[in-house]
């Protein structure tokens, strides 16, 4: 494998979810005890320091002191310093690489970075072939849409140690591209060590999905869609597998969360708003109107977005609805006074569905205010003036008329 493979590993900085399965090889040293929970604490003394840097020059084949100079040098913020101790604990370490991996997996959850990746670096280059290495490898690429090559070290990987947790989920997302059923399969390895592995519910439940096995779909993402609903894609995986089984009720929670949290404030995303058209249609509107005020309530209290109820609202539209559109433009003037799209929106109704043209007018008015170079907004409020002047000047007329036949 070439070498750049190993150096991309660099920000391998999502797996930090993995990681609490693994816990940091017990050391002999009394000073390395100390410096692990005064490095892992922000504590570091000038004693153990000095302590470190004394048992590096009386012993330089000790791992120990390297490494652990190394991440002290590192939270100092002497870089080349440090990594040139990593190397050197690399070197001098043990042939067994379990402690490295789990140290690289450990500085990885607690957020430092740098060291995660010179450890990666100098571990790979003593011991290619690791397995776990590897997995961080190819989960990196992965993440990068590397697919090619993930699939390439993943595949080395498993050759070399199958039962690795979390090593089949990660080959069997790859698979997902044309061999769904090796997916599952691979993703079911890792589910029978533990039933309520995440990204191996996701894993499975998207390739039933893909494979038409809508129920055992649903069985798999239901559990991942309750524990983030916030995921577009999952909401969206399990949305659909509820339609296609035509368990309509169930599928309006991830239908309404798939939009929300894929609203952006002014790009109407047609394709989600349209599915969720569809689905409304095949509802009882007192049922939609209950389950979905209940979901936005829920929203609102974790992620308050004016974009989610303009998007809402456009559905609404969609599905013949225009009063409780209406609603949803004015909750999302109430979260955003200055939400151009929403007074628009509300205008375009005020104008075409209720016939209140002084309230259009206003709408596309503060529109306009709010973004003058908006032709489409312009025009509208140009319209609106148009419309409101020749009905007076029709009113006018009238009233003229019928007082010369009194």
């Amino acid at each position: 494998m070439k070498k750049q493979i190993w150096i991309a590993a660099s920000t391998a900085l999502f797996l930090s979810a993995n990681c609490q399965n693994y816990g940091l090889a017990q050391v002999s040293s009394e000073l390395v005890k100390r410096a692990q929970s005064e490095i892992d604490n922000n504590k570091l003394t000038e004693q153990t320091l000095a302590q470190l840097q004394s048992a590096v020059q009386s012993n330089d084949r000790d791992a120990d002191a390297h490494l652990y100079l190394g991440l002290a040098l590192e939270r100092m913020g002497l870089k080349d310093e440090a990594y040139a101790q990593y190397a050197l604990a690399v070197k001098y370490g043990p042939q067994n690489p379990d402690a490295l991996v789990a140290l690289v997996k450990k500085e990885i959850k607690q957020g430092h970075i740098p060291s995660a990746i010179q450890m990666l670096r100098s571990g790979l280059d003593k011991f290619p072939n690791n397995p776990e290495m590897l997995l961080i490898v190819g989960d990196y690429l992965i993440q990068n849409k590397q697919m090619d090559e993930a699939r390439q070290v993943l595949e080395t990987a498993f050759k070399v140690k199958e039962d690795i947790f979390g090593l089949p989920t990660s080959l069997g997302q790859i698979y997902l591209n044309g061999h769904q059923s090796r997916a599952v399969k691979l993703a079911t390895m890792d589910l029978e060590k533990d039933p309520k592995f995440d990204r191996a519910l996701r894993v499975r439940g998207v390739a039933y999905m893909m494979l038409g096995d809508y129920q055992r779909a649903i069985v798999d993402l239901k559990p991942v869609f309750e524990n983030a609903p916030n995921v577009p894609a999952i909401a969206e995986g399990i949305f659909e597998s509820y339609m296609s089984c035509k368990n309509y009720k169930e599928a309006l929670r991830p239908g309404v969360f798939m939009v929300a949290f894929t609203a952006q404030p002014d790009i109407a995303n047609a394709r989600l708003q349209d599915k969720l058209v569809k689905l409304i249609e095949k509802l009882p509107l007192d049922f939609v109107q209950t389950q979905v005020a209940s979901i936005e309530k829920e929203i609102d209290t974790k992620s308050p977005m004016p974009a989610f109820h303009l998007q809402l609202g456009q559905v609404y539209d969609k599905a013949g609805q225009y009063k409780l559109a209406m609603a949803q433009y004015k909750r999302a003037i109430e979260m955003d006074a200055r939400y151009v799209q929403a007074y628009y929106q509300l205008g375009l109704d005020y104008e075409s569905k209720t016939n209140d043209w002084t309230k259009a007018l206003q709408c596309y008015q503060t529109a306009h205010f709010l973004r003058s170079w908006d032709e489409k907004i312009y025009l509208s409020y140009l319209r609106m003036l148009d419309r409101m002047h020749h009905r007076q000047n029709d009113l006018a007329q009238k009233t003229k008329s019928l007082i010369r036949g009194l």
